[in-house]
């Protein structure tokens, strides 16, 4: 078995900061996965606990003196422009490079992206960890503008970009949500461990790197993880896919993708002791023209808003400071 496998994992902005700290400390040698190495990337020190270790954080230079972006993507994107490489010279990238932020934001949803792209312009193994949100008409938008740019990151870089997406539901906790980012985190820890017997680095690569391997042009893409929800396997239509299963002699399953590597180790994920990880192309469409849906709906309700009027009695004016004496 060959040494153990890195993850970056690049925590942007609030909800990545937030979830990145739950890998905060943990042992770096763990039995099948690899050692997760956490780093903060962020425009304020607001979300960051005091445990969380100096080394691993990264304020953006010049960022607003409000402290912050207050959800408005464009406050800070020149300053984030300018710091991204500069940030990766301090926070290096490793076998495989997981960015964790929300969409909807507006610090995380400009970082991410923004650090997706130059990984992916350096040729490194990239998967985002995205959250959208529609609890708001500008959440909603956020998330709608920061998934276009995701597309147009892939486009401009002529790669795949995969993409693990769950969104945040108004009927659903937001630790729900959470939860089921940290724990793909987990999953593609042990998909970049190097303890899984026949899948190697390249196989890990070309695998998130589908036009390699497949006649499917580079585009954004969704990547899920399955376990023990196998059923909803059979629904998909892979391009590319890694199965893990506990021996050679373990039932396969049915779906047929145009790539596909197994392999064979000893893993535990919520009881399951095989995993799918599959990258489709269909998807990310579907998260878009939902959300765009969504803002439709929210807008149409906005117009039907009775229409702000002056409060004035009609009995003098107010002041030249506003005051009405």
């Amino acid at each position: 078995m060959s040494e153990q496998g890195k993850v970056a994992l690049y925590c942007a902005g609030g909800t990545g900061t937030n979830i990145g700290m739950q890998f905060v400390n943990l042992p770096t040698q763990s039995k099948g996965f690899a050692a997760l190495v956490p780093y903060f990337i962020d425009t304020s020190r607001s979300n960051l606990k005091a445990d969380v270790p100096a080394d691993s954080i990264y304020i953006v230079k010049g960022a607003s003196e409000r402290d912050g972006s207050g959800m408005k993507r464009n406050e800070n994107y020149g300053q984030i422009r300018e710091s991204v490489k500069d940030m990766l010279l301090k926070h290096k990238p490793l076998d495989l490079n997981v960015v964790v932020f929300s969409l909807a934001g507006g610090s995380g949803s400009v970082c991410g992206p923004l650090i997706a792209r130059e990984l992916l312009m350096r040729g490194h193994a990239v998967v985002v960890v995205a959250i959208g949100s529609d609890e708001s008409v500008k959440a909603a938008r956020n998330t709608m503008d920061t998934l276009e740019s995701l597309d147009g990151i892939s486009a401009n870089t002529g790669r795949p970009l995969p993409v693990f997406y769950r969104h945040n539901q108004r009927s659903r906790p937001q630790s729900d949500v959470d939860g089921a980012a940290m724990q793909a985190i987990a999953q593609l820890s042990i998909l970049a461990s190097r303890q899984i017997n026949s899948l190697d680095v390249s196989d890990v690569f070309n695998f998130l790197n589908y036009d390699r391997v497949t006649d499917v042009k580079p585009a954004v893409a969704s990547l899920e993880v399955y376990t023990t929800d196998t059923e909803d396997l059979k629904g998909s239509r892979p391009v590319t896919m890694i199965s893990i299963y506990p021996d050679k002699d373990a039932p396969r399953q049915e779906v047929v993708p145009d790539y596909l590597v197994t392999g064979y180790g000893d893993i535990n994920l919520n009881g399951s002791k095989e995993a799918h990880y599959v990258i489709e192309v269909d998807k990310p469409a579907r998260w878009f023209n939902n959300i765009k849906n969504t803002i439709a709906s929210l807008e149409e309700a906005a117009a039907a808003r009775p229409q702000q009027t002056r409060l004035q009695s009609g009995n003098g004016e107010t002041d030249d400071f506003g005051m009405k004496c």
